[in-house]
């Protein structure tokens, strides 16, 4: 595990994150068995920096 990995998400992180899967589940009509593969990424894509909500966007499958 990274030390990247350990750092604790704070409210505003969770809340974009949160936003961000919404959408793109929403946008993409992603079925719920599929939706936690979503989520997995931009939960690696945050933890290797990327904070900016449309570059998430952009970056997940």
């Amino acid at each position: 595990m990274t030390e990247s990995e350990n750092i604790p998400f704070a409210p505003e992180d969770l809340q974009l994150l949160q936003d961000v899967y919404e959408e793109v589940c929403g946008i993409r009509n992603i079925e719920k068995a599929d939706a936690g593969a979503v989520a997995s990424e931009l939960v690696q894509l945050y933890q290797l920096g990327v904070r900016d909500e449309e570059q998430l966007k952009a970056l997940i499958n």
